[in-house]
């Protein structure tokens, strides 16, 4: 089927077919061997049925489209007279073909669409949530719920669709650590479902919690940031520019147009001084661009490691990054320094295992060249 949404159909006609064609961990969306799988779709005039390995036909060959569950295995979707519905990895009906449109959901079930409306059945045909919402949503199973719309507001439900979060806000987005982010108009807040709490929206701006950073968010007032936890108490004040969270409890800060280094009791361990300051990378490297927006490569230790005397820098892919002077004139160093690609094309992009594409413009025919390097 074009765009695949129908996985390859197999032939009963050779055994050795079967068997060579399921060898392949892409076959209908099922990892398995062979004889793990019970059920094999068939056509047969245009129209679809199920069979058994041994060429039993369990459904009857009178379907527009038949697809495997994707992520679990555990049954099949089906097509009849323009109607979705579906059945298990025995062929018994799950739901019936009366729904407009079905979503698999990542970890199990199904979202459904009946009268323009959604709802949600789990894996097991089992209705959770009727189709009473204009949209569904559901992160992980780690939320227990899904994020519904209606009227062109958001709320958040239970499994057993209980209102766990008002359908009130003009947005809601899944953080980490069970944090829901809300905005409503135009201020944004937090909802915990973990003790089913609000943080009041008194926020210009914020960033969700995140899963390198599930105990803290960064917010902002007026023109300042700070960082808040779970329970909105202040790990740092509204005394910033911009804040960026480290993965080793540290904060890039932006002060009086400068960028430092903090920690969590605020305390200065990389002075003021930079315009423009990046992520360490897991060898302890980042860019760094000096007062005359000049940029070089600096350490954990505030050590200078490759001279201040680019354009433009990237973070390093491996051994190897990005640096600009100016445009069209980007090219690459390695960690000593060394320029390793010339400073002459028009962008390149690191791309794996040291292999480096490079692009330049042919003005005169209007159109670009591509080569690789292979450091």
């Amino acid at each position: 089927e074009e765009g695949g949404d129908m996985y390859d159909l197999l032939s009963f006609t050779s055994p050795e077919f079967v068997e060579r064609k399921n060898t392949k961990e892409s076959e209908y969306g099922y990892r398995g061997k062979i004889e793990n799988i019970k059920l094999i779709a068939f056509e047969q005039e245009g129209k679809y049925g199920l069979k058994d390995k041994s060429g039993n036909i369990i459904l009857e060959c009178k379907y527009d489209k038949i697809k495997k569950s994707s992520w679990n295995g555990r049954g099949w979707i089906i097509l009849f007279d323009g109607k979705w519905g579906a059945v298990n990895e025995r062929g018994e009906t799950l739901f019936e073909t009366r729904y407009e449109e079905i979503k698999e959901k990542y970890e199990g079930g199904h979202y459904i669409k009946k009268d323009g409306k959604w709802g949600f059945c789990d894996a097991d045909g089992n209705y959770t949530v009727d189709c009473i919402y204009d949209e569904i949503e559901n992160y992980s199973s780690e939320w227990n719920g899904f994020k519904v719309k209606e009227s062109g507001k958001w709320g958040y439900i239970d499994d057993n669709g209980q209102i766990i979060v008002p359908i009130e806000y003009d947005y809601i987005s899944f953080g980490s650590n069970r944090m829901l982010r809300v905005k409503k108009e135009e201020k944004y807040g937090f909802f915990n479902l973990n003790d089913c709490t609000l943080i009041p929206l008194d926020y210009d701006m914020a960033y969700d919690f995140t899963s390198s950073h599930p105990n803290e968010a960064v917010v902002k007032s007026g023109n300042l940031w700070a960082v808040i936890d779970t329970h909105n108490k202040f790990i740092l004040p509204f005394a910033y520019q911009n804040i960026d969270i480290d993965d080793d409890n540290t904060y890039r800060v932006k002060q009086n147009g400068l960028y430092g280094i903090i920690n969590r009791d605020g305390k200065v361990l990389f002075p003021f001084k930079y315009t423009s300051l990046g992520k360490f990378d897991k060898s302890g490297i980042t860019f760094a661009a000096n007062h005359e927006r000049k940029f070089g490569y600096i350490n954990r230790e505030n050590k200078i490691v490759i001279n201040f005397i680019f354009d433009g820098a990237n973070n390093f892919e491996g051994n190897y990054a990005v640096v600009s002077n100016g445009w069209d004139r980007d090219g690459v160093v390695d960690k000593s320094g060394k320029i390793v690609i010339p400073l002459i094309y028009h962008s390149i992009h690191i791309r794996w295992d040291d292999i480096v594409e490079v692009v330049n413009r042919d003005d005169n025919h209007r159109r670009f060249l591509y080569g690789m390097f292979d450091l």
